[in-house]
């Protein structure tokens, strides 16, 4: 029978951890197999192994631990997402994703109640030995996210703390994953739905409008109007817009979230004002070069929402909070723009595909959100069904 041995072992930190060596049947030599948290584990991997020898295969052997931390596996796992994007496998805007969850990941300082009624603040997230890490601590972290945010940030965090804990496994840090069985938050109850009438609209362009920022009133209509995300206004080019389109005009958007591209008719107010933001530019244009003493280039092939000089603007953050503060909207963010796209072509008469085709949604489950909606746009159908057998009656 093969020779497989427990070791006891008391670490700095005051834990305890189960080494398992075992005795290479061919050299005779001893070596270490795996490290385990309780004695349980290291007695049923013993077992194990030594089926394994006997049967005459080949002992896995793992790297010992190095009492890592977490942020020391999410520097690994930084290099592999950064290869993986090089390559092709993941986009940039995913792997931005990637590195914005992380660093929140890192930095949460998770809070527990004592008995006494306590409140302890643990060190951020980080600090903490990948090795320490337990399904019960990770339970309670994923729902101290959920208070101190949402679901929704909670399970982006909880799928990166599981990329975490699976690099960790390959590393030989940890025997067995702490995280696996441990599932998502539901994110139905904290899906937003916030979306403006026609009339809040309105007002919000008309503050837009006086903004200092000129382009804000044009990526509030292409939001609204268009269902644009803010990546998609803020990457669109001019060679995206064919304004003598059918006599109407056309865009095209490219969503790097899902790879999606659509394409659709200009709407009568967002054209106007992209004709209007043009002729602005060119006027810059024409102003600063006269006092460079330089022809002006009046074609227009980069990017929409840039400066004088071409340069792509890289944020309308500080232009949306100061537009959207002057019009009364509290909690109001600029992705609810796309919302009341949705919300207005259901209440259009639209139906959720036709919703869900046009705001370039690759699954119809996220669209399904306003399905509400159509029983107010049946009623509105009804009103006009009464009006018209009245003036058939009278």
């Amino acid at each position: 029978m093969a020779t497989v041995t427990i070791q006891r072992r008391k670490k700095q930190d005051g834990t305890t951890s189960y080494p398992v060596y075992f005795v290479d049947p061919h050299s005779g030599k001893k070596k270490y197999h795996a490290s385990y948290r309780t004695l349980k584990d290291a007695q049923l991997a013993t077992h194990t192994l030594r089926e394994v020898i006997d049967k005459g295969s080949a002992p896995e052997t793992k790297r010992k631990a190095r009492g890592l931390t977490l942020a020391e596996i999410g520097q690994l796992c930084k290099a592999t997402w950064r290869e993986r994007t090089a390559g092709g496998e993941l986009r940039e805007a995913t792997l931005k994703g990637y590195l914005d969850n992380l660093k929140g990941l890192l930095g949460f300082e998770r809070q527990e109640t004592l008995p006494d009624g306590a409140k302890l603040i643990h060190p951020p997230l980080g600090k903490l030995k990948v090795a320490l890490l337990t399904p019960d601590m990770i339970t309670s972290l994923r729902a101290n996210m959920a208070a101190a945010s949402s679901a929704v940030t909670s399970n982006r965090r909880m799928f990166i703390l599981k990329q975490l804990c699976a690099r960790a496994l390959k590393e030989g840090e940890i025997a067995r994953d702490p995280s696996a069985g441990i599932r998502y938050l539901s994110e139905k109850k904290h899906q937003r739905m916030a979306f403006l009438t026609p009339d809040a609209l309105d007002t919000l362009l008309r503050h837009a409008a006086n903004s200092q920022a000129g382009y804000i009133e044009l990526a509030i209509l292409l939001g609204a109007e268009h269902g644009a995300s803010r990546q998609e206004i803020l990457s669109l080019k001019w060679t995206d817009i064919d304004f003598d389109f059918d006599g109407t005009g056309r865009v095209t958007f490219f969503r790097t979230k899902n790879g999606r591209r659509r394409t659709m008719r200009l709407m009568p107010r967002t054209r106007n004002a992209l004709l209007r933001w043009r002729e602005r530019l060119l006027a810059e244009r024409k102003k600063s070069s006269r006092k460079a003493g330089n022809a002006v280039n009046e074609k227009f092939t980069g990017h929409v929402f840039c400066r004088l000089d071409g340069t792509p603007i890289g944020s309308i953050k500080h232009a949306w909070d100061t537009t959207r503060a002057c019009a009364g909207l509290e909690d109001f963010h600029f992705h609810d723009l796309r919302h009341t796209f949705c919300s207005s072509i259901v209440m259009a008469g639209g139906d959720i595909k036709t919703a869900c085709d046009m705001i370039g949604h690759s699954d119809i489950k996220m669209t399904n959100r306003y399905t509400h909606l159509t029983q107010l746009a049946h009623e509105r159908m009804q009103e006009r069904l009464a009006e018209y057998y009245g003036a058939a009656q009278g």
